[in-house]
């Protein structure tokens, strides 16, 4: 690449860098969690179910299965922080994009509307009613 092209690049790039650092960074930290959780069930399988017993020293199937939903619970909130962080960037943009449309002679509001009805269903729903 050339080094305009990267310039332009990271210009387009600088307003929303520190949303795509925080989404990076949060997008780890659940796949982290996510492949925790099949580690847990394998614990629970081979030590605990396998001889028949429900506590080896300190750690028992209750206090697993409670570190189990403590990572579905912080996964599921990270991702919401995702999602709520990808939402305002772009609705911001949208925003941007509206104060122009509405200074070229069409009210704020029938832009701003316009571009709501644009978006995808999933953008506000995480699964859609036809699946359900």
């Amino acid at each position: 690449m050339k080094n305009k092209t990267l310039k332009r690049c990271y210009n387009i790039i600088k307003p929303h860098l520190k949303t795509i650092i925080t989404v990076s960074i949060l997008s780890i930290i659940i796949d982290l969690l996510e492949i925790s959780k099949p580690y847990l069930v394998k614990i629970i399988i081979d030590n605990f179910l396998s001889f028949g017993i429900s506590q080896i020293g300190f750690f028992s199937i209750n206090i697993i299965g409670i570190i189990y939903l403590a990572i579905v619970v912080s996964g599921n909130v990270l991702d919401f922080v995702t999602c709520r962080f990808r939402m305002e960037n772009f609705l911001f943009s949208s925003l941007r994009f509206c104060d122009m449309m509405a200074s070229a002679g069409q009210t704020l509001l029938s832009v701003c509307l316009q571009t709501v009805k644009t978006l995808p269903q999933n953008f506000f729903f995480r699964q859609n009613s036809a699946e359900w």
